[in-house]
């Protein structure tokens, strides 16, 4: 659509988000200070245009997070700490990010204004990692990078652990491979050039957190996107796989994290082990199968299932795994709804991406989000990413930018600026 003169509302309401989805790649606290603002704003455009906006389309997702919301605060009220469990839910507001995604999302301009703005950042970001692979600097920190035996650094960006780095940006090349990779007109070759070669750059400094997690997610990510783009580019995602592999494989420290380090996740005699977390987090979920043990609960309640010589570097605050998660804080009923929540993500995002009333555009940015929501889902798998507020706030702005589509074309003029019906 054209978009119409904006009023000062609308302005604000761009400057804020944009500035919080740049500002996401590097920093969670200039992120948070630009998102609240920004959803100020969007209250307050929301209240003037009387929109119902939780209906539509989106409605079923919409009901499930806030029965994912419920769920939390009333498994938290029957926590131990129930005011402190009650809380820690507070990091569910991130879920407003799609709303307001979805939303800005209508606006042409605003859209690819906002998706340079996330490019943007990737790429400075991508770029300062793999400068810190090569120099050790770590400016604006004043910790040091993390060495390994041999001598490797693992970058971590601007966050404070490698693995948030991983996530994050495996989540973001993923996006922008499926952006760059989707069969469609209406982009130059050399706009798709220039978004692959940015998620190219990603790839090469997720290799460079040496985390076997966000590496995997990526391996997996590629060969997705072979499948929904079937035969015709199966080659050339295989040889992406390939040449990635390859990358990943030449660092001696990563190598061994996959081979020599894979034995200890399957010992239960090591308590650093995936499986002996798992296995302890099962234990919990046992003995609290219907409202767990609580948001922020569950370090207390892993604590008692533990050898009473434990170091305190072996009490993990999470189970590892965002599902096994879930069910140790809110039960099995949680786990129900945080899986339907999932699964209604995928669906919209895959149907999207085969619409044959949907342009170009529309399936360009379904794919996209449905390739970055498989790497982020991946990385859920063995880390606890939800719980991640760097990562899952850029998660809830993929999911925004992809559920849009839903909404294209269906807007009206009011005064100064477009509206969604």
């Amino acid at each position: 659509m054209s978009d119409v003169r904006l009023d000062f509302w609308h302005k604000a309401l761009f400057g804020f988000f944009a500035l919080f989805i740049f500002s996401s790649t590097f920093s969670i606290a200039l992120a948070q200070s630009s998102l609240g603002p920004a959803l100020l704003f969007f209250l307050i455009i929301v209240i003037r245009e009387r929109r119902r906006f939780f209906s539509g389309p989106l409605r079923w997702f919409y009901i499930f997070v806030g029965l994912y919301i419920i769920w939390l605060v009333i498994t938290s009220a029957f926590a131990v700490k129930a005011l402190e469990s009650m809380a820690s839910t507070k990091e569910e507001w991130l879920f407003l990010i799609v709303p307001i995604t979805v939303y800005l999302f209508q606006f042409e301009r605003l859209r690819r204004w906002l998706l340079t703005a996330f490019l943007s950042g990737v790429l400075l970001m991508s770029l300062y990692g793999v400068i810190q692979h090569f120099t050790e600097v770590h400016w604006f920190k004043s910790e040091t990078l993390n060495v390994v035996a041999d001598g490797s650094v693992r970058i971590s960006g601007n966050f404070s652990h490698p693995l948030t780095f991983g996530n994050y940006y495996v989540t973001a090349a993923s996006f922008f491979i499926g952006y760059a990779a989707s069969r469609a007109k209406d982009i130059t070759a050399r706009s798709r050039l220039l978004i692959a070669a940015v998620a190219g750059l990603s790839l090469v400094a997720i290799v460079f957190t040496l985390s076997r997690g966000p590496v995997l997610a990526a391996v997996v990510s590629l060969l997705f996107l072979g499948l929904v783009l079937k035969r015709k580019y199966l080659w050339p995602v295989l040889i992406g796989v390939i040449i990635f592999v390859g990358l990943a494989f030449s660092r001696p420290a990563l190598k061994t994290r996959y081979t020599e380090n894979v034995v200890n996740d399957f010992s239960m005699d090591r308590q650093e082990g995936r499986i002996y977390i798992w296995s302890k987090s099962l234990m919990i979920i046992r003995d609290n199968p219907l409202l767990g043990v609580g948001q922020g609960g569950f370090g207390k309640a892993y604590e008692k299932y533990l050898p009473p010589d434990s170091p305190w570097w072996r009490k993990y605050p999470h189970a590892h795994n965002d599902f096994l998660q879930i069910m140790a804080i809110s039960g099995i009923p949680g786990l129900f709804i945080f899986g339907g929540l999932w699964l209604i993500v995928f669906r919209l995002l895959w149907r999207g991406y085969y619409r044959s009333d949907f342009t170009d555009e529309q399936k360009r940015l379904c794919l996209a989000a449905l390739l970055g929501s498989a790497a982020f889902f991946m990385t859920s798998l063995t880390e606890c990413t939800f719980g991640d507020e760097e990562v899952r706030q850029m998660l809830m702005f993929v999911w925004g930018a992809g559920f849009s589509v839903y909404y294209f074309g269906k807007v009206r003029k009011t005064g100064s600026a477009d509206k969604v019906s």
